[in-house]
Protein backbone atom coordinates (compact mmCIF):
# COMPACT_ATOMS: atom_id res chain seq x y z
CA UNK A 1 0.00 0.00 0.00
CA UNK A 2 2.87 2.66 1.30
CA UNK A 3 4.37 1.37 -2.47
CA UNK A 4 1.39 2.88 -4.28
CA UNK A 5 0.89 6.09 -2.33
CA UNK A 6 3.77 6.68 -3.50
CA UNK A 7 3.54 6.11 -6.68
CA UNK A 8 0.59 7.71 -6.80
CA UNK A 9 2.29 11.25 -4.95
CA UNK A 10 4.94 11.39 -8.03
CA UNK A 11 2.99 11.00 -11.13
CA UNK A 12 0.95 13.75 -12.38
CA UNK A 13 -0.73 13.87 -15.94
CA UNK A 14 1.21 16.78 -17.60
CA UNK A 15 0.28 17.14 -21.36
CA UNK A 16 -0.11 13.26 -21.46
CA UNK A 17 3.40 12.05 -20.05
CA UNK A 18 3.43 10.53 -16.56
CA UNK A 19 6.21 12.76 -14.88
CA UNK A 20 8.53 10.33 -13.01
CA UNK A 21 12.06 9.32 -12.40
CA UNK A 22 12.16 7.47 -16.34
CA UNK A 23 11.30 11.14 -17.55
CA UNK A 24 14.92 12.44 -16.97
CA UNK A 25 18.66 12.86 -18.38
CA UNK A 26 20.47 14.27 -15.31
CA UNK A 27 20.26 15.59 -11.78
CA UNK A 28 21.78 18.42 -10.33
CA UNK A 29 22.37 19.25 -6.24
CA UNK A 30 24.76 21.45 -4.26
CA UNK A 31 26.51 20.31 -0.90
CA UNK A 32 28.52 22.92 0.83
CA UNK A 33 27.50 25.59 -1.41
CA UNK A 34 29.13 23.60 -4.33
CA UNK A 35 26.94 22.50 -7.65
CA UNK A 36 27.19 18.78 -8.83
CA UNK A 37 25.46 17.57 -12.33
CA UNK A 38 24.87 13.61 -13.07
CA UNK A 39 23.76 12.04 -16.18
CA UNK A 40 21.20 9.55 -15.19
CA UNK A 41 22.72 5.61 -15.77
CA UNK A 42 19.76 3.79 -14.65
CA UNK A 43 15.72 4.43 -14.22
CA UNK A 44 12.90 3.30 -12.24
CA UNK A 45 9.86 4.52 -11.62
CA UNK A 46 10.75 5.88 -7.86
CA UNK A 47 14.77 5.48 -8.17
CA UNK A 48 17.65 6.63 -10.52
CA UNK A 49 21.51 5.72 -9.95
CA UNK A 50 24.47 8.52 -11.24
CA UNK A 51 27.68 7.30 -11.83
CA UNK A 52 30.30 9.15 -9.41
CA UNK A 53 34.30 9.38 -10.11
CA UNK A 54 36.03 7.74 -7.71
CA UNK A 55 38.34 10.87 -6.68
CA UNK A 56 35.17 13.29 -7.38
CA UNK A 57 35.15 15.11 -4.01
CA UNK A 58 31.51 14.26 -4.06
CA UNK A 59 32.27 10.79 -2.90
CA UNK A 60 33.64 11.65 0.47
CA UNK A 61 30.49 14.23 1.40
CA UNK A 62 27.88 12.01 0.70
CA UNK A 63 26.48 9.39 3.14
CA UNK A 64 23.80 6.55 2.66
CA UNK A 65 20.47 7.96 4.00
CA UNK A 66 20.80 11.68 3.05
CA UNK A 67 18.14 13.23 2.13
CA UNK A 68 19.03 16.90 -0.91
CA UNK A 69 16.81 18.68 -2.53
CA UNK A 70 17.93 17.52 -6.11
CA UNK A 71 16.89 19.62 -9.43
CA UNK A 72 15.94 17.03 -12.24
CA UNK A 73 16.64 17.87 -15.89
CA UNK A 74 13.77 16.27 -18.39
CA UNK A 75 14.51 14.85 -20.98
CA UNK A 76 12.13 16.88 -23.20
CA UNK A 77 13.01 20.56 -23.25
CA UNK A 78 9.35 21.40 -23.32
CA UNK A 79 9.27 21.01 -19.07
CA UNK A 80 10.98 22.86 -16.65
CA UNK A 81 13.69 21.05 -13.91
CA UNK A 82 11.74 19.89 -10.89
CA UNK A 83 13.19 19.94 -7.41
CA UNK A 84 12.43 17.11 -5.99
CA UNK A 85 13.42 16.28 -2.06
CA UNK A 86 15.83 12.86 -2.99
CA UNK A 87 17.66 10.50 -0.44
CA UNK A 88 20.83 8.53 -1.16
CA UNK A 89 20.22 4.73 -0.77
CA UNK A 90 23.77 2.78 -1.88
CA UNK A 91 27.31 3.85 -3.08
CA UNK A 92 28.98 1.03 -4.19
CA UNK A 93 32.15 1.40 -5.73
CA UNK A 94 32.94 -0.20 -9.25
CA UNK A 95 35.84 -2.80 -9.19
CA UNK A 96 36.09 -3.79 -12.63
CA UNK A 97 34.18 -3.44 -15.80
CA UNK A 98 33.37 -0.49 -17.96
CA UNK A 99 32.83 1.45 -14.50
CA UNK A 100 35.91 0.38 -12.83
CA UNK A 101 36.94 3.99 -11.09
CA UNK A 102 33.51 4.97 -10.42
CA UNK A 103 30.96 4.66 -7.37
CA UNK A 104 27.54 3.62 -8.78
CA UNK A 105 25.03 5.95 -6.02
CA UNK A 106 21.37 4.82 -6.28
CA UNK A 107 18.82 7.79 -5.36
CA UNK A 108 15.45 7.46 -4.68
CA UNK A 109 12.43 10.65 -4.88
CA UNK A 110 11.05 10.66 -1.41
CA UNK A 111 8.53 13.25 -1.95
CA UNK A 112 6.80 13.66 -5.04
CA UNK A 113 5.95 17.75 -4.32
CA UNK A 114 8.29 19.96 -5.51
CA UNK A 115 10.25 21.50 -3.17
CA UNK A 116 9.43 25.15 -2.21
CA UNK A 117 5.98 24.79 -4.34
CA UNK A 118 3.66 22.75 -2.46
CA UNK A 119 2.01 21.39 -5.19
CA UNK A 120 2.52 17.85 -6.85
CA UNK A 121 5.44 17.72 -9.15
CA UNK A 122 5.41 21.90 -9.41
CA UNK A 123 7.96 22.69 -12.59
CA UNK A 124 10.62 25.46 -11.36
CA UNK A 125 11.89 27.91 -13.44
CA UNK A 126 15.77 27.40 -14.01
Amino acid sequence: MEWQTSMSLLRKKEEGADQTSDHYHSVEFSVNGRAYQFKIWHNKPLSLSVLVREDSEIINLLKVGDRIPMKYYPIKPAYSPTSIETAVRQMTKSEEGKFKGHYIVDLEMVDGRALGGGQMMNTLSA
